[in-house]
């Protein structure tokens, strides 16, 4: 019988947020941040015979709820909305809460608390050595995905340590 034969090894590592992000502008300007100054070193490569930037956005993932409420503050109905960008999110929040045919059927007033509101981004980079790694943040931590190189994570826990949102 044949054996399985490891040909390579990767890694990953999670880091709780002791406090989650507490915006979504705070959770962008996060990512910004990271796309346009890359803070990690990471270099341009060639996919399938087109240049790839150092850092992109692999995917993303945006979640609110929006409550009902009777006249007496109770929740009696909600409404889960999901989009894949952030501008998605904001303007699928915005006609949810606006549709007065849909509080008329569900019986109650429209609500958002954005403290339950849920995000995720996973970027997409290329460590100078050429590693491809994925980092996905959410409101609540940080995952590094698929990297081989522990000073990979190193530049990454001291990068993280800069920033007092990621603490």
């Amino acid at each position: 019988m044949a054996d399985f034969i490891t040909t390579s090894t990767t890694k990953s590592a999670t880091r709780e947020l002791r406090n989650k992000i507490a915006t979504l502008a705070g959770f962008d300007s996060i990512i910004s941040a990271i796309i346009a100054t890359n803070p990690w070193n990471c270099s341009p490569y060639q996919y399938m015979g087109e240049s790839q930037p150092p850092v992109s956005i692999s995917k993303e993932q945006y979640t609110a709820k929006i409550q009902y409420q009777n006249s007496v503050g109770k929740v009696i109905g909600s409404v889960t909305v999901q989009a894949p960008t952030q501008a998605g999110l904001t303007s699928a929040v915005g006609i949810v809460q606006g549709d007065l045919d849909l509080e008329t059927a569900i019986g109650g007033i429209a609500a958002q608390d954005p403290t339950t509101d849920k995000y995720s981004c996973t970027l997409r980079c290329n460590a100078a050595t050429g590693d491809l790694y994925y980092v996905t943040f959410s409101r609540d931590k940080i995952r590094v995905t698929s990297y081989k190189q522990d000073s990979i994570l190193d530049d990454l826990e001291a990068w993280a340590d800069s920033i007092p949102a990621l603490d």
